[in-house]
């Protein structure tokens, strides 16, 4: 095809003028041969026979045979030139040609010659005449030169076919190759006019080579927004340069598909370029590859990034080839810096956990890239002034084939977490308010002293303390201020105690202190004595003053046992005797404090079932007017009956209740039996008189009191009158704020409510013009002594006057005998309430009594 585009050049330049003085040289020839051939006709009609006839008769032949030797030497010419350049091969071809026709124009003369030859003899012409040897040399020719000419042709037929046959074959490999290659091929002139298109190309674009060759230029198969730089690629520029480019191509369908071009000018030998030959490649799968590509390694980055955990991505020289965000801020690695970081060495110093800092050899990464992973190593990593806790695992990382191309370290930060665990792992064995050791190293602790006395003899003490009145503080002052009284009071245990012994709390105010080694028993209670002693001092909290003490069972070993539990057990024993006995001192453990604590144990367990079962009954004291002896109301109290032991003292029972944190369920319970009663004594027609019922401070802890309240009068359609809320002091000293509140609900429902055991508590006076309370009772401590001791009938007095200028009725507790009730009649006591009137009354007996009052009142 090179040759076919060079073929339409001109003859220029020394080759033009050589092969054009070749034609006239043959014409000159001809011109001779038939000016010789004349001669030779004139001399044989005039019967001369000069010197030269003979040469002129042999001459026109030999020249003929000369110009048919030069003709076959440039066909000679023509197929060695067919092996060398175009341009000679053309040259030589136009050669020959003009060379043959130089024997044409003699021919053509001679024919001429003999025409007129003929016409001058005319039909008579003889021999021997000039005409008539001019028409004999004219037949001579007319033989002779039809004859070479057949020659020529056919010398010219057989010297070209090897040539043409060569143009084909080599026509048809490069159209082979053309086809083959896989790639589109599209060759076009400076007109744009696509001249050639192979099948690929037009497999490719969906259109027939017909219809590739028929359109305007090659510009409409791209993309519009495309055309104007793809113009000037290909022809702006006066001479063609080679070029590569990334096009978008239309399809006969109308779609686009991407191609790369690589497009080459077609050059002459003489270095002229009129065509170009563009060749096509289509790009758009390699191109949607490497955009999904792009989107998955972008995606993976994003993740990469957004792990908590570390990675760091090293080839298998050592140089950095990623790190995350969390790696930059564990390790210290700038987030734009890895372009500069040659090797994985960081700026961060790594050390084991003992504080040695690892070398290069040790280093993860390092074993890694030697082919040993670590998993789960953690180390200390020492950045910016900070220590993180890191835990770090490594792998290499390997192709295809097992060839090694780098390793990742994966590093997690534990410092969190392990904090954590230290915490927790010291919560396991330390009390969280006072930092004391708890009971799981306190038993570790003493089961250590009890091995090493039976291994080396000796003796140790455990002292169980346990704090005086700190539930009155507590609930009176809040759980903040008991909370601090706790810590004072654990602040003051050790400094009592020796280095060598151990301070311990179990939880609420219990405290066990264990001196490991102890010279003797006397030792353990000097200890005591210290110990005792520090906490009888007061404790200042807020403002308040609080007098706590203390007391103390001691429990020895080995005299008091070998066990570690058994020793817990006994010296809680002595000192649940010695508080039992006299509060505020210590006691050594004795056989009967055994027996005492397994009959504490067993009531708690029985109580505790009383408290599932519903196992309690109510009994109600009367309250009486002081001046009539009228019925005007009754109190609530619970009684226990447990099975096989008979009635367990209220002073027994409750307490134990609010130790084991059942008194809350127990005083709904109480509430509901009490509402329910009233609605049986209102349904049969009876004059109901208000019930009181006592409420502790534990039931201000759970669920309102004022929605208890009003859910069992709503249950039970009673009148908020027929009830009172009994509140002690303790409560009241939670927040008068939130007391007040509490009161003034109960007010709105209609309830009534009173202070309980007033005089007892903290500082209640002052609360007293603030809340809605109706009434105040007399404590009995007060009443029992009346009227010989002076300072119980003067303290009745106060209360009695305090309670007519806030406008409070007063209720008289625990009245027994007549002269309580005459002093309390001389006073002014508006009720009260005792054995002198009747004793807490079963259900069925108090109905009697609301009956007969009733029919007094009628």
């Amino acid at each position: 095809m090179r040759a076919a585009a060079v073929s339409r050049g001109p003859l220029r330049g020394r080759s033009h003028a050589a092969w054009l003085a070749v034609d006239v040289a043959a014409l000159a020839c001809g011109l001779a041969s038939l000016a010789l051939l004349g001669l030779r006709a004139v001399w044989l009609h005039l019967g001369m026979i000069p010197p030269g006839a003979m040469v002129a008769g042999v001459l026109p032949p030999l020249v003929a045979c000369g110009l048919v030797l030069a003709w076959v030497s440039r066909l000679r010419a023509v197929r060695a030139g067919l092996r060398e350049r175009a341009d000679r091969r053309i040259l030589l071809t136009a050669a020959s040609v003009l060379l043959f026709s130089g024997y044409v124009t003699a021919v053509l003369a001679l024919a001429v010659v003999g025409r007129h030859a003929r016409d001058l003899a005319g039909p008579h012409a003889m021999p021997g005449s000039l005409p008539g040897s001019l028409l004999e040399a004219q037949r001579e020719v007319a033989v002779a030169l039809p004859l070479l000419a057949l020659a020529g042709l056919a010398l010219l037929a057989w010297q070209l076919r090897p040539v043409a046959r060569r143009l084909q074959q080599s026509e048809a490999r490069l159209r082979s190759a053309i086809e083959e290659s896989g790639l589109g091929v599209l060759m076009f002139g400076r007109s744009g006019r696509i001249v050639l298109a192979n099948a690929a190309i037009a497999d490719m674009l969906g259109y027939s080579e017909r219809e590739l060759l028929a359109m305007d230029s090659v510009l409409d198969l791209v993309h519009p927004q495309e055309r104007a730089s793809a113009a000037t690629a290909a022809f702006a520029q006066r001479d063609w340069a080679s070029y590569c480019a990334q096009r978008r191509y239309r399809r006969r369908d109308g779609s686009y598909l991407s191609v790369r071009l690589h497009v080459s000018p077609v050059r002459e030998q003489a270095g002229i370029d009129d065509m170009a030959v563009a060749f096509v490649q289509d790009v758009s799968a390699w191109l949607a590859g490497a955009d999904a590509f792009r989107r998955e390694h972008a995606f993976l980055r994003a993740v990469l990034g957004q792990m908590r955990e570390g990675v760091v991505a090293v080839d298998e020289f050592g140089r950095l080839r990623y790190v995350n965000h969390a790696a930059c801020a564990q390790l210290g690695y700038a987030p734009d810096g890895i372009a500069a970081a040659d090797t994985w060495r960081h700026r961060a110093v790594l050390h084991d956990p003992d504080m040695r800092p690892l070398d290069d050899a040790s280093h993860p990464l390092r074993r890694a890239l030697e082919g040993q992973g670590t998993a789960h190593g953690e180390v200390l990593c020492v950045l910016g002034g900070s220590t993180l806790r890191l835990q770090l695992s490594s792998e290499p990382l390997r192709d295809d084939l097992g060839s090694s191309i780098g390793a990742v370290l994966v590093t997690h930060d534990v410092t969190e977490s392990s904090d954590s665990r230290r915490r927790l792992m010291w919560l396991a064995y330390h009390d969280p308010l006072t930092s004391l050791p708890n009971r799981h190293r306190l038993v570790e602790r003493l089961r250590a002293g009890v091995e090493r006395i039976a291994r080396d003899g000796g003796m140790l003490a455990v002292l169980f303390i346990d704090l005086d009145r700190f539930k009155t503080v507590n609930e009176s002052l809040g759980h903040e201020l008991g909370d601090r009284l706790l810590i004072e009071v654990s602040s003051r245990l050790l400094g009592m105690l020796g280095p060598k012994d151990t301070l311990a709390r179990l939880g609420g105010d219990d405290f066990v202190v264990v001196l490991d080694p102890l010279d003797d028993a006397a030792a353990a209670a000097r200890a005591a004595e210290r110990l005792l002693g520090a906490l009888a001092q007061p404790v200042r909290l807020a403002g308040h003053v609080v007098y706590t003490g203390a007391t103390a069972g001691i429990a020895l070993c080995p005299g008091d046992g070998d066990d570690v539990e058994l020793l817990l057990r006994r010296a809680d024993a002595a000192m649940f005797q010695a508080k039992q006995s006299a509060p505020g001192n210590w006691r050594y453990f004795g056989e009967t404090d055994a027996c005492t604590v397994e009959q504490h144990l067993e009531l708690e367990g029985a109580l505790r079932a009383a408290v599932g079962e519903r196992a309690f009954e109510l009994r109600f004291q009367p309250k009486v007017d002081v001046s009539n002896a009228a019925l005007v109301g009754a109190e609530a109290l619970l009684r226990w009956t447990r099975p096989g032991h008979g009635e367990v003292p209220p002073g027994v029972f409750i307490p134990l209740l609010e130790d084991m944190g059942l008194i809350s369920a127990v005083g709904e319970w109480v509430l509901e039996a009490v509402c329910a009663q009233q609605a049986r004594w209102s349904g049969r027609g009876l004059r109901v008189v208000p019930v009181a019922v006592n409420c502790s401070a534990r039931q201000f802890q759970g669920r309102s009191l004022v929605e208890l309240v009003a859910s069992a009068l709503r249950r039970h359609r009673i009148p908020g009158a027929l009830l009172q809320i009994e509140l002690t002091e303790s409560v009241l000293m939670q927040g008068s704020e939130a007391v007040a509140e509490l009161l003034e609900g109960l007010r709105r429902l209609g309830v009534e409510s009173s202070i309980d055991d007033f005089g007892t508590g903290y500082s209640s006076l002052a609360y007293l013009k603030r809340l809605p309370v109706r009434s105040l009772k007399i404590d009995r401590e007060f009443i029992r002594s009346l009227p010989a001791d002076q300072g119980d009938a003067a303290i009745v007095d106060a209360i009695l006057a305090l309670a007519r200028a806030l406008r409070l009725t007063v209720v008289a507790e625990g009245v027994e005998r007549a002269e309580q009730l005459a002093f309390l009649r001389e006073r002014g006591c508006d009720q009260y309430q005792g054995y002198w009137f009747r004793p807490p009354l079963p259900a069925e007996d108090f109905e009697r009594l609301l009956t007969h009052a009733e029919l007094e009142a009628r």
